[in-house]
């Protein structure tokens, strides 16, 4: 279910993009934005009515904890195991989707710097659409089966792109190539978006999934604002996207890396019912004590009669 809803965002880039061109070729950029305002100012309409009777009514995470509560030493291990997890995540998806960005983003460009016609090269943005939703779709598939997993896939996915990307680096005239290029970066970055929310979920559960998982995506933030810049960047010195290509296979390499030293760790399930059993513990022996308490206090006071 993750991967259909996620890959809405790009099935939506897939569908608008021969309207897009058809407003451009009719009436220019000013047209083709006001055209896409007035859509997106009808489409809210249907989307609140849709939001407002859904019967969504569940919070996406419970209060935060007070800090004030004393916790238990379940939770305390709970809470000592999933910080480096959540860093880990974090470094995972900084680094696969940096290195899917520094192609993606210059898509058209890339093709067009492999020899590709303008008519072509302006055909990457339906390439990167059609191959971000699959890679979504196909990361939840893989996520849901037993014998698979959101880790596995976040360890094997980036190696996806990377022989795609170096033989583009090293055809710089080969169309195709850089079109497979685009292709597998473009899966691959699909994927991560399926992966790293259920791999989360799976170990914090739905009361601190909403604010783990913000933080956790901020690594897209950066890679957002830095990969196509650097990308810009060394084009701009090299005339060329071949050390692009090269540093983006490197870090996809450096994504599954950091996946693989990411520990098993309990599911949010199994944490559960630890701190269940602790706590059931915990009253068990403070029942004890309390009753080994008053047989003294009983057994002082017949002494002293």
């Amino acid at each position: 279910s993750t991967g259909l809803i996620t890959s809405a965002r790009a099935g939506g880039a897939f569908v608008f993009t021969p309207v897009i061109r058809s407003l451009l070729d009719a009436g220019g950029v000013g047209h083709a934005m006001s055209y896409m305002g007035v859509v997106l100012l009808a489409a809210s309409v249907p989307l609140w009515l849709l939001l407002a009777h859904s019967g969504l009514d569940e919070p996406l995470a419970n209060r935060k904890r007070d800090s004030s509560l004393e916790l238990t030493p379940e939770e305390v291990e709970r809470d000592r195991q999933l910080r480096p997890a959540m860093f880990t995540l974090w470094s995972s998806l900084g680094l696969g989707v940096f290195a899917g960005l520094m192609v993606i983003a210059h898509g058209a460009a890339l093709l067009y710097c492999h020899g590709a016609t303008i008519g072509v090269a302006t055909a990457a943005v339906s390439i990167v659409s059609l191959c971000t939703t699959g890679g979504r779709i196909l990361g939840g598939w893989a996520c849901d089966r037993e014998n698979i997993g959101a880790a596995k896939v976040l360890r094997v996915a980036p190696f996806v792109a990377v022989a795609p990307l170096l033989w583009a680096a090293a055809a710089g005239t080969n169309v195709f190539a850089a079109q497979s290029a685009l292709a597998a970066a473009s899966i691959t970055y699909g994927v991560f978006a399926s992966a790293v929310p259920v791999e989360l979920r799976r170990r914090t559960g739905p009361r601190d999934f909403a604010r783990a998982y913000g933080k956790v995506y901020t690594a897209w933030g950066v890679a957002g604002l830095a990969a196509p810049w650097l990308a810009g960047l060394l084009y701009d010195a090299r005339g060329d996207y071949f050390a692009a290509l090269v540093i983006a296979s490197v870090l996809c390499c450096a994504s599954a890396v950091a996946a693989a030293t990411l520990k098993p760790g309990r599911s949010h399930e199994e944490w559960a019912e630890a701190i269940a059993a602790g706590k059931r513990k915990a009253a068990a022996e403070e029942v004890l004590t309390t009753e080994g308490k008053t047989s003294r206090e009983e057994a002082e006071e017949g002494e002293g009669t």
